[in-house]
């Protein structure tokens, strides 16, 4: 066997486990067994309960009540959707766009393989 050949069958076999790779760890997060790495982490934000009501000096019963809404708001979107169903989803996009960059990586691994095998 020819030097290149050798090499393009370890490039072949190589793509290939980098595929397989990624692909297990994809079943494996999205199947719960295994964390997904998080990049991005839900803050909890933490507002005072005079900032929160508006019982600063000076404001006016307008912004008190604005203030008071904008809160009120809040709290009821946070009880529909928690602050950490954001990061969570932006930790699957992440780790999708990993994954499929290492699918597309070891392809083209795979490919020149197979190309050095032909020659």
């Amino acid at each position: 066997m020819d030097l290149s050949k050798i090499f393009g069958w370890l490039l072949l076999f190589l793509g290939l486990a980098i595929i397989g790779a990624g692909l297990f760890s994809s079943y494996q997060i999205f199947t719960g067994r295994l964390t997904m790495p998080e990049l991005f982490k839900p803050t909890e934000k933490v507002i005072s309960q005079a900032t929160a009501l508006g019982e600063t000096a000076g404001n006016e019963p307008m912004a008190q009540i604005n203030q008071l809404l904008g809160e009120k708001l809040r709290l009821e979107l946070e009880s529909m959707v928690p602050a950490s169903y954001f990061a969570k989803i932006l930790n699957l996009i992440s780790w999708s766009t990993f994954a499929l960059i290492l699918i597309v990586g070891g392809a083209q691994i795979s490919g020149l393989g197979i190309k050095l095998i032909k020659e």
